[in-house]
């Protein structure tokens, strides 16, 4: 089932759309839009998770964060930079 509703892009946005060949600019805008959905849903949903976990074990100490690190270390997954998550 389809709902058409108005949304207004930016000039930038609508003229990347038309520049991509194939599928239509509905097709395409619902795909990009399912997506980044589908992504924050993900993110919200472990930001709640973090969140009952800190309601009940509290908030990690740095010794946690130290440990933690630590064990991924060992594990071979060495640290994270910023621009990774």
């Amino acid at each position: 089932m389809s709902k058409r509703i108005t949304v207004v892009l930016d000039d930038a946005v609508a003229d990347g759309i038309q520049l991509l060949e194939g599928r239509s600019a509905s097709a395409r805008v619902n795909e990009a839009l399912r997506r980044a959905i589908e992504r924050e849903l993900h993110r919200h949903q472990g930001l709640v998770w973090i969140q009952a976990m800190n309601d009940d074990l509290g908030v990690p100490s740095t010794a946690d964060y130290a440990e933690a690190n630590r064990l991924l270390d060992e594990a071979g997954f060495g640290p994270s930079e910023p621009d990774e998550l």
